[in-house]
């Protein structure tokens, strides 16, 4: 969608584009080297493997998210 509307496909672009509605986003470790500029926008990022090619990637990638979501919870509680 964001080629056909002239947007560069890219996970900066997409977080300009949401910046308002993201609290934090997990990006794909091979955009790692966009985990700052995305932070400049206010948003909480980490890069990290998302390929999941069996169960135990799932399993792993699902803790991850599970421990990123604890996290901004906490820095919205301020803990």
């Amino acid at each position: 969608i964001f080629t056909e509307l002239g947007i560069e496909p890219s996970a900066l672009s997409v977080a300009k584009h949401y910046k308002d509605l993201l609290l934090g986003w997990l990006i794909d470790k091979q955009d790692a080297d966009l985990v700052e500029p995305i932070k400049a926008l206010g948003i909480e990022v980490r890069a990290t493997d998302i390929m999941m090619a069996d169960r135990a990637d799932r399993r792993r990638l699902a803790m991850e998210v599970l421990q990123f979501a604890r996290e901004l919870l906490e820095m919205e509680a301020g803990m």
